[in-house]
């Protein structure tokens, strides 16, 4: 669907028709702690093993954490709030709100985190995802605001890691789990990593 149509967009083409989904809407970062509890409550619901909603709610946490702090840019392209510790308030503006969309079918367990910047490149994804994986001596950005590993370990969590970006305009998010009967299960199971790029 996203090659043929052209539309990138949307973790509904992830999951069979009818899939239950729920939306959050999310314009500070005093709210996380809200999404989390939404998001603990939602995967809580399917009756799955308590360390894959914890894996969730961490990749979660994290996504929404990327998507106050690193994604919002000025109008001269700076990034706005990357310096900042995660524990300081970043607010968005209005218009500027980012989404949260909880979705399940049965089979997995998925949310996607929008924003409406597009400010991520994917060669600052395959950098980061680099350097984790090399472990070198440049593993850990240091800068005042993420370590630089949070994108590894969102991945890591995950079953399945998707990137929608377009450039200047939109950047979206997707993380899926498996529904599997355990979290070893799920370990066991191979990742998959996907970036599409809107021309």
């Amino acid at each position: 669907q996203k090659l043929l149509r052209g539309d990138i967009f949307g973790v509904e083409k992830y999951f069979s028709w009818g899939a239950d989904a729920r939306v959050v809407r999310v314009s500070r970062s005093g709210q996380r702690g809200d999404v989390l509890a939404a998001a603990e409550r939602y995967a809580s619901a399917f009756s799955v093993s308590p360390r894959i909603v914890s894996a969730y709610c961490a990749a979660v946490d994290e996504m929404i954490a990327n998507a106050l702090y690193d994604a919002p840019i000025d109008a001269e392209g700076r990034h706005r709030y990357a310096h900042l510790p995660r524990n300081e308030e970043a607010a968005l503006g209005e218009g500027e709100e980012v989404v949260v969309k909880f979705c399940c079918d049965g089979a997995r367990l998925g949310v996607s985190i929008t924003d409406p910047f597009g400010s991520v490149t994917r060669g600052r994804v395959l950098d980061y995802l680099a350097r984790c994986y090399r472990r070198d001596h440049d593993q850990i950005d240091e800068k005042p605001g993420g370590a630089g590993i949070g994108l590894y370990c969102t991945f890591n969590a995950l079953s399945h890691f998707i990137l929608n970006i377009a450039p200047a305009r939109k950047t979206e998010v997707i993380g899926l789990l498996a529904l599997e009967p355990s979290y070893r299960r799920l370990v066991e199971r191979g990742k998959s990593f996907n970036i599409f790029v809107a021309r």
